[in-house]
Formats: structure tokens, sequence, C-alpha cells
């Protein structure tokens, strides 16, 4: 299927392993209204230096969850930054899951043309003690990351239907979600209706 020029992004879904919980971002840049507010998955777009996928991901979340001059006074220990950070990261937590090839459509307050994306995502099933870390710096105002506000959401949020994520973050977890709880609805909404073309492994490299 031709949908002509292509991003490469890195996503992760992260989860608690004892638990139906989340870690997201919230969306705070204003320059694309529609998302402002909503949540995001962690990990970010190929730099043209990157070699996988999986290089993607690492970068970007070595970037994102660490400490920055914008928001010094307000962030968490660096040392627990790199524990929730290695956590996220360690094989044995980290799988492959599934890289989807999605069209985000042009719409007002958003993209100003469609965009063609192949998601490559994957899931980190957090240990109890990491998640439990990360929930309580967001719980007392503390920054774990330097992009968006870092928050967590249960799933009995999600299955309200009333949680919006940006770009095409919703559809990606929306299916993990079906296929992890055995669902047959739709869980998170799709208001610019993003287009899911197909769906492949995760390459080793690009």
């Amino acid at each position: 299927m031709d949908v002509g020029a292509i991003v490469h992004s890195s996503l992760v879904i992260i989860k608690a392993k004892e638990s139906d919980s989340y870690l997201c971002s919230e969306m705070t840049w204003r320059k694309r209204p529609l998302y402002y507010g909503r949540k995001k998955l962690m990990g970010g777009n190929k730099n043209e230096n990157d070699i996988s996928p999986h290089f993607t991901l690492s970068r970007e979340l070595c970037e994102e969850i660490e400490p920055s001059n914008k928001y010094k006074e307000s962030f968490a220990p660096r040392e627990d930054l790199v524990l929730i950070r290695e956590a996220i990261l360690n094989s044995s937590n980290l799988k492959p899951w599934v890289s989807f090839l999605v069209t985000i459509p042009c719409v007002d307050g958003g993209l100003d043309k469609d965009l063609n994306v192949y998601g490559n995502t994957y899931l980190s099933t957090l240990p109890e003690d990491a998640f439990a870390l990360a929930r309580e710096h967001i719980a007392q105002g503390k920054r774990i990351t330097n992009e968006g506000d870092a928050c967590v959401v249960t799933l009995d949020e999600l299955l309200r239907g009333k949680v919006l994520f940006a770009y095409a973050n919703g559809v990606i977890l929306d299916r993990f979600l079906r296929e992890h709880y055995s669902l047959h609805r739709e869980i998170i909404p799709n208001p610019e209706k993003v287009i899911v073309h197909s769906e492949h492994s995760i390459p080793l490299t690009y």
C-alpha cells in the first residue's frame, strides 16, 4: 500500500505489573491546541542517526525522563528518574509488541497536513516498586518528564471512554486494551478518525 512519505515513531505502553494502571504523559504544547491536555504514550520520532526502533525508544526516554533546566526546581531526584527509566527499558520488562502503519488526518488545531506514521510500539511491564515511585512523585507534584506532564491512568478511567489521546496514540492503546483484556468494543475514542492501514512486526533495524 503506497501512502506516501512515512515517519517512524517508537512508543511504549507502560503498564504496572501488579495493577491495571498505565504511566503516560499529558500534552502541554499549545501550538497544537486540539491536543492540549490529551494523554500520550512516551517515546518519539526517529532521528536521522537512529539505527533501529529500539534505539529510537531508548534515546527518546533518555531525553524525556531526565531533569531539564526549565523545570529544575520541580523535578524528582535524578537518581529516581534513572531508576524509573532503566526499569522501563530493562530487557526483562520491555518487549516489542506491534508496528502500526497509520494515517493521522489534517484537522483544525492539530496537524496542518495528513501524516503517515509507522508506530513501532513496545510494552514495558513495570515492577511495582518502580511504578509506585513514579506514581508517588506525580502525586507530590514532582516532574519525572521534561516533555509534557507525566500521569497515571487506570483501566477504569479508560473504560469510561472519556480519556482522549493525541495523534495515533489512542488507536494504538485501544488495540492493546482490546487484545490484553479480550474486549470487543472501542475503548478509547478516535475523534480525528485516525486510519490504521496495517500491522507488522517491529523491524530490528531501519
